[in-house]
């Protein structure tokens, strides 16, 4: 069968199987066509390959000098990809050579001072509707710690601006409460009572952000967005996750106990999350809004 046919069988069975998030599945989709497109390059098919062409394909990965987390996850992928046609009938046999574990190297993540967060913040124009939507979910990325797919699937329904919270839907689609702080709150409440009502068109979705067009806002707008402030003010290699990052480690800075800034965070490693005591929302309430450099009620 048809490689590309094979791909969009596997694809429609992660969407279908409803546990990956959406921005996952298209990170395995991104994957998986790297590949095809060394099958392409080398005139091979996939059905007629062996371990030494599998070997040749991760020579390939390190030739192009992809970073050495992305060949890993590009590799993991593709396993998943082979045991799903193998269990489907589409391959015989295994052809990957034996799992071996590549090393996985270290790398701290990059997280903004306090002072670059504000300068930050202040680059959105919010004298229009989009600077003001703009700035709205920039303070809520690093207000929350939010994935950029939960700030892009955020529904209007979700928000809470009496006590601050909102329900997102993080990795594996699974829900959880995240706090705001009072300046977060507020530029959240100015773009949805005067900004949001603006850019709504007849068949607008219920996502609070939306683009000029009415429709939802993706997540390679908002990617794009937040590094083109970022540029203005000379912070290069800036991501929505690097304001997930200044968030838990500005908390942990402040004294922030490490389980609860887990907790806000919506991680659930299987291996580390049965030592872990129940964090409570009052308390995880209680801890954020006192360590949270945005989260006093004077700073609106």
């Amino acid at each position: 069968m048809n490689f590309t046919v094979l791909k969009s069988k596997y694809i429609d069975h992660l969407k279908q199987n409803g546990k990956l998030a959406e921005l996952t599945i298209r990170n395995y989709a991104n994957d998986i066509n790297t590949f095809e497109r060394y099958l392409e390059s080398e005139n091979k098919n996939i059905g007629k390959m062996n371990k030494e062409d599998f070997r040749s394909y991760f020579v390939f990965l390190f030739d192009r000098e992809y970073a050495h987390a992305s060949v890993i996850r590009k590799i993991s992928i593709l396993r998943s990809f082979i045991d799903w046609l193998i269990l489907n009938g589409f391959l015989k046999e295994d052809p990957l050579p034996i799992a071996r574990n590549i090393k996985k190297q270290k790398r701290l993540p990059r997280f903004l001072s306090y002072e670059n967060i504000d300068l930050l913040m202040s680059v959105p124009d919010t004298s229009n509707k989009l600077g003001v939507r703009d700035r709205s979910f920039l303070e809520l990325i690093y207000s929350a710690g939010l994935r950029v797919s939960e700030v892009k699937d955020l529904q209007t329904n979700n928000v809470n601006l009496t006590t601050r919270e909102i329900t997102v839907r993080g990795k594996g689609s699974k829900q959880r409460i995240c706090l705001i702080g009072p300046m977060a709150a507020n530029w959240l409440g100015i773009y949805l009572n005067n900004a949001r009502p603006r850019l709504i068109r007849k068949n607008s979705p219920s996502n609070v952000y939306l683009n000029r067009l009415g429709g939802a806002l993706s997540v390679v707008s908002i990617q794009t967005k937040i590094k083109t402030y970022a540029s203005k003010v000379g912070l290069d290699g800036v991501h929505p996750h690097t304001l997930r990052h200044s968030f838990a480690t500005h908390l942990l800075d402040s004294g922030t106990d490490l389980r609860i800034v887990q907790d806000l965070l919506g991680h659930t490693n299987p291996e580390t999350t049965q030592i872990y005591t129940h964090i409570t929302m009052s308390s995880a309430r209680k801890s954020y809004l006192s360590a949270h450099p945005l989260g006093q009620e004077g700073d609106v």
